[in-house]
């Protein structure tokens, strides 16, 4: 559609994520709070991506990044 279409690629902007992300904060405290149950699978999840964060950082973006760059695949957005 880019090509074709003239359609134009763009980021969100961070006030966008800051919106979604706090949507999804009150919504995960909900059910956080719900039972000892669900309290005790909210806190291994994110003690679980936290630790995905960082590995992340590391392995996949790191490598997303360098696959774009050898193969010319960056496009502004």
């Amino acid at each position: 559609m880019v090509n074709e279409n003239g359609v134009l690629l763009k980021s969100f902007g961070d006030d966008i994520y800051d919106s979604l992300a706090e949507a999804a904060t009150e919504v995960m405290e909900e059910v956080r709070d719900y039972d000892n149950f669900s309290k005790r699978v909210h806190d291994h999840f994110y003690k679980g991506l936290r630790e995905i964060g960082s590995w992340q950082n590391i392995a996949e973006i790191a490598f997303s990044n360098q696959r774009n760059r050898i193969m010319n695949l960056q496009q502004p957005l």
